[in-house]
Formats: C-alpha cells, sequence, structure tokens
C-alpha cells in the first residue's frame, strides 16, 4: 500500500492563460485525491482520509480562484458533487480528529478520571457508518463519472476570446479573496461563531489561492505572507475542531440520551482548556494585514 499522497505545487507560469493555469492546478488536486482513494478502501488509517479531504478542498478553492471560467451550467453539477463528497470526508475527518486526538487530551488533562467506554464505543460505530459512507461514494459509478465529467471540462478547447495573461488574472483573484478576509478580520471582536467560521474557511481559501499563484511571485515575498496567514488558520481552526468535537457530542446525547451524562463530563473537560484568546487571534491577524499584499 503507498504512503498517503500530499499535495504538490502546480507549475505555474506568467506565459499560462487563466484557463490553462486552471487546468494545471485542478489536475494535480485530482491525482492528490484519486492518489488516496485506495488507501481508504482498504485501511483505516485516518491520514488517507485528511489528504483526501485537503484535496477536494483545494479543488474546491480553486473553483472559487479561477471563477468566473467556473461557473455556469456544465460547472454546477460538479462542483455541487465535490462538496457533497467532501463534506462527507469531513464527517469522518471530524470523528477521527475525535477520537484519535480530543478524547485522549482531554483524558490526560483530567488525570484519566473520565469514564467514557461506552461514549467511545457510540463515536466508534458512527465512525464506521461514516467510513462506509465514504467507500460507497468513492466506489461508486458515480464518482468516476464525476472525474470524467472533470476532466471532460479542464481538457476543453481554449476560447477564441482568451487574451489575459496570468499575473493580471491572479491578482484580481488574490485581490478578491484577501479583501472578504479583511473585511472580517477588522470586525474581529464584533464577530458571531458562524461569523468566525465563515473568516476561518475564507483564510483557508485565501492560503490555497496564495500556494496555486505563487510561482508567478518572489519567493520572499510569498513567504513573508503566508507565514501570519497560516498562524491565523491554526488559531481559528484549533476553535472549529473544539465547535466541531462539541456538537458531535451534542448528537451522540441527543441520538442516545443514555450517553448525555459520558458527553456532557467531556465536553466540560473541554470548556475547562484555555482555547486560543481573542486577543491572539487578534493579533495574529493584525501581523497578517501588515504583512502587506505581495500581488499589488
Amino acid at each position: 500500500m503507498p504512503t498517503p499522497s500530499t499535495a504538490r505545487q502546480p507549475a505555474l507560469r506568467a506565459s499560462m492563460t487563466p484557463r490553462q493555469a486552471l487546468r494545471s492546478v485542478m489536475l494535480e488536486s485530482l491525482r492528490h485525491l484519486s492518489s488516496n482513494v485506495p488507501g481508504i478502501l482498504s485501511c483505516d488509517d485516518p491520514e488517507y482520509v485528511h489528504q483526501a479531504r485537503v484535496a477536494l478542498r483545494r479543488l474546491r478553492a480553486a473553483g472559487k480562484a479561477f471563477a468566473p471560467l467556473t461557473s455556469g451550467a456544465d460547472w454546477e453539477p460538479v462542483m455541487a458533487q465535490a462538496q457533497r463528497l467532501a463534506a462527507a470526508l469531513g464527517r469522518l475527518r471530524d470523528l477521527d480528529v475525535l477520537l484519535l486526538q480530543i478524547l485522549p487530551e482531554a483524558e490526560q488533562a483530567s488525570a484519566r478520571c473520565l469514564r467514557l467506554s461506552a461514549l467511545r464505543r457510540a463515536l466508534r460505530q458512527r465512525r464506521e457508518q461514516a467510513r462506509s459512507a465514504v467507500r460507497a461514494s468513492l466506489s461508486s459509478p458515480d464518482h468516476m463519472a464525476w472525474c470524467g465529467a472533470l476532466l471532460g471540462l479542464l481538457n476543453q478547447p481554449p476560447g477564441t476570446d482568451e487574451q489575459e495573461k496570468q499575473p493580471g488574472f491572479a491578482r484580481k483573484s488574490l485581490r478578491r479573496s484577501w479583501k472578504t478576509v479583511r473585511r472580517l478580520a477588522r470586525r474581529w471582536h464584533t464577530l458571531d461563531a458562524e461569523q468566525r467560521h465563515d473568516l476561518r474557511k475564507r483564510a483557508k481559501k485565501l492560503r490555497y489561492s496564495v500556494e496555486f499563484f505563487s510561482a508567478l511571485y518572489r519567493r520572499k515575498s510569498v513567504k513573508q505572507y503566508l507565514k501570519p496567514l497560516q498562524e491565523v488558520q491554526q488559531l481559528l481552526g484549533t476553535i472549529n475542531d473544539r465547535a466541531a468535537a462539541q456538537s458531535l457530542l451534542e448528537q451522540c446525547a441527543q441520538d442516545a440520551p443514555a450517553l448525555r451524562g459520558e458527553a456532557n463530563q467531556l465536553c466540560n473537560v473541554l470548556m475547562q482548556q484555555d482555547p486560543p484568546a481573542a486577543s491572539e487571534v487578534q493579533k495574529a491577524l493584525r501581523r497578517l494585514r501588515q504583512a502587506g499584499a505581495f500581488w499589488k
């Protein structure tokens, strides 16, 4: 069994048209996804699931970064299917994180005073159900049809009006992504939980866009920008992991009231752990704004 495959940087060139660049980025995302499918189907190593999810995130982020090339009736069902598969992988990944990371850390923090055997069994059962759903989706004819439809779109002949080259297109795309992140970042202290979750997703998409177009810019400038952006992502990701865990625990308790006590025990431990302070996130967001838009 090959090891889990990670993302590779597509080799974009300034001479490429935006459509050629889109093809390069999405073909790499499809390779990244497809390389991890055999591992998902044949073993339980969570890294295959994680990498497949990253591949779909990058593919969907490319769809946003290269808009409007990915709009229209032909693209809509392809991107909708990518979203559905990403959601299925996300459910499995959230359960992996809860069982393999959050729950053991909570037990260690409480000096192993927690008694969570029934909850652990229920979560494992949910994970196996989620795994079965993912495997069924990836081994279905619909998945192969989706891959074929995506390849068909990426191999369409170029239009006669495609004159714009990569640098100008990349500049507009990055400016558009950064504008939304900057607007939310400036209002960090007033954002509710849903808006902060939206900021996390948009920051992730901005990072992927920066990585997609990085070959068109000075490496040092890109690196200086990515450092605070990755810091913001890490802080917001920690907050999101905890929120996702608490949501899963609440679902378990609602579906099986007998688990309410153990679910509450774990939730209480999670609430006692120090989350990233709002001021820490604010400082990271400020460093990101100060890094400057290298694509100008």
